[in-house]
């Protein structure tokens, strides 16, 4: 269906970025469509963990399939419409912090089911923080 690719850079260190990128109680301070995370199970920076992400009346199973810590997240989705995607997340250290780079590979049913993301450098890291 489509493949799509961001990149931005954050100033602050890829365990930093890493740490708060997978973590699912802040999710909802960078990504539009105010996300719900429900159903987890595991340790979301962890392969094998699971949850869903609520939007709406909308959800999406999701569960982590790669996580090499603080460089590599990938994460599978099943969702709307049939929807099947992964997003795949590489955090490399660039000068003073860490240049996130957001990958999205969907099958199927809409890429993005009405919702789209807006990545915040300054709520990963707020100024001062590496």
């Amino acid at each position: 269906m489509g493949a799509y690719r961001y990149a931005i850079w954050i100033a602050a260190s890829p365990e930093r970025v890493y740490g708060l990128y997978t973590d699912l109680d802040r999710v909802a301070e960078w990504q539009d469509g105010n996300p719900r995370i429900t159903d987890v199970s595991g340790d979301p920076s962890r392969a094998g963990a699971t949850y869903t992400v609520r939007r709406g009346r909308s959800a999406v199973r999701s569960e982590v399939i790669v996580a090499e810590r603080p460089t590599r997240h990938v994460v599978r989705m099943d969702g709307l419409l049939g929807l099947r995607a992964e997003i795949f997340s590489q955090f490399a250290p660039e000068g003073q912090g860490t240049r996130l780079t957001i990958g999205l590979d969907a099958r199927g049913g809409s890429p993005c089911s009405g919702a789209s993301w807006r990545w915040r450098s300054s709520i990963l890291a707020p100024p001062g923080v590496s």
